[in-house]
């Protein structure tokens, strides 16, 4: 009897502890580690102070417009943006999804526009920016490069845009709640589903779609934040990706139009330069190069930013997630490889340029439908998205 006894309170102390473990594995995953949370004070402590340095850093760099100090301003500012892309690879991990992701994603950006700043705009006109604008263009998209006295009448209509992009930012975030807990399923049913099938193909598309709305809400709540404060009117980092009619139009005008503007200055500056160098070498020979050429020159340099690019968000995965893949890398070469081919039967057939908006976007739609689980195999991989779309669901 007493064994008999003693095997059923141990019967009842095992289902009482299955019942526990169950309760806790059916409960949401959390964006917080448990672990880690009792260092997320003194973690965060660290991040502040360490900003807080280069950006009082960044200020300095920012006074000195003289060409006298052309020197000390350029060691300084690779010393900066070193140390911005150096901080995810040196910090540890917080535990915290959001913020490890944005410690390398938007460190990255900022190192960015750091490099038009610092290298490419004039070093006496970013001298006299206004403080307020010059947080506006490091963090945000100001419609003009130009900082000038702002009447209360252009500050005004820049504020009420700011607020109508607040209630066009609730939006794009409901849509990502939607997408994450309504329409995609666990992780655990994404990965069970087979690679490269029609259903995967559809579970991928629709994580991009909700990495497009909840990047978009986040980035440009903060842009008409900073537009409300500082009365500065900005543009959207989005341009309605989903009515892309091709491939260079997506990635020319709709997707991360930050980024994009800063690669934009970056390569045209050095083909300003190289095309310049050329010129004083041999100014005859410059002028009879063929066309065609200039055609293979831009399509190098378009490769080399869709590389860039790649390689770009490989850094993110590994800062983030400590995984790569290289997929990221593929998948944005063979954007720019599409993107080229656009651009080289536009040449041959012109009459492709005016195909109607509504046929086109049905045309584009398979080269990003088709390859997007390139895009979001590294998130799946890392089980980053588990806890964050279940996060979503409660």
């Amino acid at each position: 009897v007493q064994i008999k006894n003693v095997q059923h309170s141990h019967n009842i102390n095992n289902n009482q502890h299955a019942t526990f473990n169950s309760a806790r594995n059916s409960t949401p995953n959390r964006l917080i580690n448990p672990k880690m949370a009792q260092l997320t004070a003194t973690y965060l402590l660290g991040l502040v102070v360490t900003y807080s340095s280069i950006f009082l850093a960044l200020l300095y760099a920012k006074s000195l417009g003289n060409a006298q100090y052309k020197n000390t301003r350029q060691k300084l500012s690779v010393l900066i943006i070193g140390t911005l892309l150096a901080i995810p690879l040196l910090y540890p991990l917080s535990g915290i999804f959001n913020l490890d992701f944005s410690r390398s994603a938007f460190g990255f950006v900022i190192a960015l526009r750091l490099i038009d700043v610092l290298f490419i705009l004039d070093a006496k006109e970013v001298s006299e920016w206004s403080f307020g604008f010059f947080l506006c263009y490091i963090f945000g998209l100001p419609e003009s490069k130009k900082d000038h006295i702002r009447s209360e009448q252009e500050k005004s209509e820049a504020r009420s845009f700011a607020v109508n992009k607040l209630a066009w930012c609730t939006l794009k975030f409901l849509s990502a709640i939607f997408i994450a807990s309504v329409v995609l399923p666990p992780q655990s049913v994404i990965d069970a589903t087979p690679k490269w099938s029609l259903q995967y193909l559809v579970y991928c598309f629709f994580l991009v779609l909700f990495i497009y709305f909840f990047l978009s809400s986040n980035s440009e709540f903060s842009f008409a934040i900073l537009g409300l404060i500082f009365g500065v009117k900005m543009k959207d980092m989005f341009n309605n990706p989903l009515a892309a009619t091709s491939p260079r139009d997506l990635w020319s005008n709709r997707w991360n139009l930050l980024v994009k503007d800063v690669f934009h200055d970056v390569v045209f500056t050095f083909q300003k330069r190289n095309e310049g160098n050329k010129k004083k070498v041999d100014d005859a020979k410059e002028e009879k190069r063929p066309k065609r050429s200039s055609f293979l020159t831009n399509s190098l340099f378009a490769l080399a930013v869709f590389f860039v690019s790649g390689m770009m968000h490989e850094y993110i995965n590994f800062c983030t997630f400590g995984i790569l893949s290289f997929e990221n890398l593929l998948y944005f070469m063979l954007q720019g490889v599409f993107c080229n081919v656009q651009v080289g039967i536009q040449k041959v057939f012109p009459a492709t340029r005016n195909i109607p908006d509504w046929p086109s976007r049905i045309l584009t739609f398979p080269f990003f439908f088709v390859f997007s689980p390139l895009f979001v195999s590294p998130y799946l991989a890392s089980q980053a998205w588990a806890p964050l779309l279940g996060y979503f669901r409660t």
